[in-house]
């Protein structure tokens, strides 16, 4: 979902009512979460078949944050450890 890029979730499904806009796309508000979520037409991202990080004993990220790059790829941080950033979060 575009809003991981910027550390939010994506909101829930039946949740379609926009509170903001900005250039990354349309906001709404998870009142149960109590957070700011991105709305999106789009269809859940298909995860890459083979995790480029495994080979480094870290798994591959769900979400899309990115804490650090190096020459391997980029690197997110999830359940209190390292993990690596999909291909479909560079698109």
């Amino acid at each position: 979902c575009w809003s991981e890029l910027e550390g939010y979730p994506c909101c829930p499904p039946g949740l379609t009512e926009v509170y903001a806009q900005d250039l990354y796309g349309d906001w709404s508000y998870d009142y149960k979460n109590n957070e700011w979520c991105g709305l999106t037409l789009l269809e859940e991202p298909i995860h890459d078949k083979e995790c480029w990080s495994e080979e480094f004993g870290y798994p591959c990220c769900k979400g899309c944050k990115v804490y650090e790059e190096d020459s391997d790829g980029s690197w997110g941080y999830e359940l209190n450890q390292w993990c690596g950033i999909q291909s479909f979060c560079k698109k």
